[in-house]
């Protein structure tokens, strides 16, 4: 009982931060990855994280860094975070792309994507298609 109590207080938790952190464009295009190709969505996460907060831009800079001040040396940037981001999912073995992807998954990831970060979880800015494509075709 006390493991599942502990495991209940998490998953809370994690919802918090979700609610919080603006990750809503990775996390739908996470779901999307897992409908179609199977993959699990922590990997799935991984995978878009970096390029969805790139995608962001000048809207999200500025938590970024606050962010990065607390994790990185010297006076970092967003970018500095975003790289070690990176370097982070390289280093833990995490795979890069999924493995049945293909660019005609596209519309329907876009199409489920859009609908799901702006109405489910908050966001810096909305993005559109035309800006979820790229990070999409960078999983090919």
């Amino acid at each position: 009982m006390e493991a599942r109590e502990a495991m209940a207080m998490a998953s809370f938790q994690a919802g918090i931060a979700f609610g919080r952190t603006s990750v809503g464009y990775a996390h739908a295009i996470a779901h999307q990855l897992g409908r179609i190709c199977g993959t699990p969505h922590g990997e799935a996460n991984a995978m878009v994280l970096p390029e969805v907060l790139e995608a962001y831009g000048e809207a999200a800079r500025e938590p970024l860094e606050q962010l990065a001040r607390r994790v990185l040396p010297a006076t970092p940037t967003a970018r500095d975070l975003v790289e070690h981001i990176k370097m982070l999912r390289s280093e833990l073995g995490l795979p890069a792309k999924p493995d049945g992807l293909a660019s005609g998954d596209f519309d329907g990831i876009v199409r489920e994507a859009l609908s799901e970060a702006g109405e489910f979880y908050p966001v810096p800015r909305y993005l559109g298609g035309s800006e979820l494509r790229p990070i999409l075709n960078g999983l090919l």
